[in-house]
């Protein structure tokens, strides 16, 4: 390394041990910064301007089939719970989701943190009133294996999505291993659904899955 480098180092070292001030080490953190730069060159910007219609060739080519010509996949979950529920929405609540979703679908690349909360928005205001109105009951039969030393006990359902709900996870306890034996849980169909960070998977062997692994009254944050 040249001496130079080294000694603008130990330079500003030596300030930071002696508790300088801050005007002081931020001279000398420069100096040492343009020292490097002079002794190991390196690019601080673009040779030339980016290619737009090259990165629009390349985002084409590698990234449409799954992120949508526009940047909002024809799979994503959140385009999915739009068209569900937006059909449904009172005519003001409507024109502010489409404003959301026009922002979303139609808007230039945005931030991450942006992106996901317009996310967020779009199917809180698509989903806004959405309540589940009890009108009658089903009979509903699952399978269950009570006996020893498989057998579990200690569950509880849901009274609408029976075993394939968050509660029952909580709940079931095995009869003979209690904390430390395996819960086989099997569930109709093969699983289906993509994975969506706001609202977890979507299919019944998804829901199981995600009430195993992010606990909903534990993990409060859908991004934990």
């Amino acid at each position: 390394m040249p001496r130079q480098v080294l000694a603008e180092a130990r330079d500003l070292r030596s300030a930071v041990d002696a508790k300088a001030s801050p005007t002081d080490v931020a001279v000398r953190a420069r100096r040492l910064g343009a020292e490097l730069l002079r002794a190991y060159p390196v690019p601080l910007a673009p040779a030339a301007p980016p290619d737009m219609a090259r990165g629009a060739a390349l985002y084409a080519q590698n990234c449409a089939s799954c992120h949508g010509k526009d940047f909002m996949s024809p799979i994503d979950p959140t385009f999915q719970a739009w068209l569900l529920e937006s059909p449904a929405l009172p005519a003001a609540a409507r024109e502010a989701a489409e404003e959301t979703f026009r922002r979303r679908r139609q808007g230039a690349p945005l931030a991450a943190a942006e992106r996901i909360n317009l996310e967020r928005r779009l199917v809180g205001q698509a989903t806004a009133g959405c309540e589940r109105v009890v009108l009658g009951y089903t009979v509903r039969r699952e399978a269950l294996n009570d006996d020893y030393n498989e057998g579990v006990e200690n569950i509880a359902v849901d009274s609408q999505a029976g075993v394939a709900s968050p509660i029952f996870l909580r709940t079931v306890k095995l009869k003979d291993f209690p904390w430390n034996g395996w819960l086989h849980v099997g569930a109709e169909g093969g699983a289906r659904a993509a994975w969506n960070p706001i609202a977890g998977f979507t299919d019944p062997a998804g829901r199981v899955i995600w009430a195993a692994v992010g606990d909903p009254a534990l993990l409060l944050d859908p991004d934990n």
